[in-house]
This record gives structure tokens, sequence and C-alpha cells, in this order.
């Protein structure tokens, strides 16, 4: 029954302090149905769990766990034809979520990301540090 509570509360845990380690820990943890139904709900949310403090550990931890699909549902959300993919790979929690791609993702998804970071674009500008293209390297 915690784990429907879990589900149930995904979002609003996985921003939380100590709520993400609990939805990181039923990824970790629970029996294959249970760990499916919090990973479909991160799915659902996980646009919104990328670039915040806490959330981008539960999405690093279903990158982990999770199963391919689960990735590429996150490595669509990465890479938008809108130009945020290099904004995202410098953010101070994003970046994040973009190096456990890079550690975890498929071969498929390394190539999309290192396409993605190598195109020439206005945003690509000496703005700082990627720690992604440091870690493709």
């Amino acid at each position: 029954f915690v784990v429907d509570d879990v589900v149930a509360n995904v979002e609003s845990l996985s921003k939380h302090r100590y709520g993400c380690r609990v939805v990181q820990r039923a990824i970790e943890f629970c029996v294959e149905h249970q760990k499916d139904a919090v990973l479909k709900k991160i799915v659902e949310c996980h646009a919104s769990l990328v670039d915040d403090q806490y959330g981008n550990y539960v999405i690093q931890q279903s990158l982990v766990c999770g199963r391919e699909e689960h990735q590429r549902e996150v490595i669509k959300t990465l890479i938008k034809n809108d130009g945020s993919f290099v904004r995202l790979s410098k953010h101070k929690y994003a970046s994040n979520v973009v190096e456990g791609m890079l550690k975890n993702g498929t071969d498929q998804h390394r190539v999309l990301i290192l396409e993605e970071l190598l195109k020439p674009s206005i945003s690509n500008k000496n703005t700082g540090p990627c720690c992604a293209i440091e870690l493709a390297l």
C-alpha cells in the first residue's frame, strides 16, 4: 500500500528533499510490477523533474533501473528541436540527467546526445563549460 501512495504522488515526492529518496528506493527495490507503475508515473511527469533540484536524482535513478522505453522518453524531452538541449546540458541539475544518459543510455542515445551537442547554435557560444561535453570526450 505504500507503493500505491508513491505512485499517486510521484511528482510531488520527487521534488521533495526526502521524498525523492523514497521514489528512488521504490524504483530500485520494489517488485517488477510495482517498479513499472512508479516508472510509468515518472515518465508522465519527467519533463518537470529534469531540471529540478531533487527531481533530477529520480530521473537519474530511472535511467539506471528503468528499461530502454523509459530512457527513450527522457531523451525525447532532452532533445527537442527548440534548442533547449545546450541550456539543459549546462544547467546545474539537468546536466546531471544528461550525464546519466551518457553513462546509462544505449549507444543510439549517446549518438543523439553527441549530435545535439555538436550542432552549431547561437546558444552554443562560449557561455561556460558543459560537463556533458567533457564527459562525452
